[in-house]
């Protein structure tokens, strides 16, 4: 896209960026894709962001690099370890590092909710109504074909077969009525809860 080019190691793409956003699965191979030796390779007054898993940074070792001017800042939305709940649980008893990075400055932590902005809300909302409707869709289109030759061959449905067309008709009853419920239910979310949102930052 645009100027956008592969780099051949990440070492190389670390180099060069003024700022590094990381959006990678949990996996083995990226627990640690940011450690140590990484922070080191990355330029002097750059700054990183991770909107991914919280294993794939070494915070410690993102900690020390701000301390020493390494990096000029960084952002992270998400942890080894997340409160289960509001309120004062994001201390050294849910991550030993806690105290040490609340305390550092030009950082904004943020509790899981990079994806809690109003587009992208709504845009979850219309993705979950399509796919359902698609979904009921998809089951009106596919009628039952019973080829047969006279009127009583027609008449000789099977019980099962009969119970087996209601089923698919209380079935698009149901989505259809769960589709309207999730499109009002966005709607409310996004209007009500929007600016209740709240960023820890420092």
């Amino acid at each position: 896209m645009g100027t956008a080019k592969q780099l051949p190691t990440l070492h190389q793409l670390l180099r060069q960026s003024d700022f590094v956003t990381l959006h990678v699965p949990e996996l083995p191979e990226t627990k640690n894709m940011i450690s140590r030796a990484e922070l080191d390779a990355m330029k002097t007054g750059s700054y990183l962001i991770n909107a991914s898993r919280g294993t794939v940074v070494d915070i410690p070792a993102l900690i020390d690099a701000r301390r020493s001017g390494k990096i000029a800042g960084f952002s992270l939305d998400v942890y080894p370890n997340e409160p289960a709940k509001n309120g004062p649980h994001f201390d050294n008893n849910l991550n030993e590092w806690a105290t040490a990075l609340r305390s550092l400055t030009n950082i904004i932590i943020t509790p899981h909710i990079g994806g809690s902005t109003e587009e992208a809300q709504s845009m979850i909302g219309v993705e979950v109504a399509d796919s359902l409707l698609k979904c009921i869709s998809t089951v009106s289109r596919k009628k039952l074909i019973i080829q047969t030759s006279t009127r009583e061959a027609r008449r000789g449905l099977s019980t099962s077969l009969k119970f087996h067309c209601e089923a698919l008709r209380l079935m698009k009853k149901i989505m259809l009525g769960f589709a309207l419920c999730i499109i009002i239910w966005r709607v409310l979310y996004v209007n009500l809860t929007t600016s209740s949102v709240r960023w820890i930052s420092t």
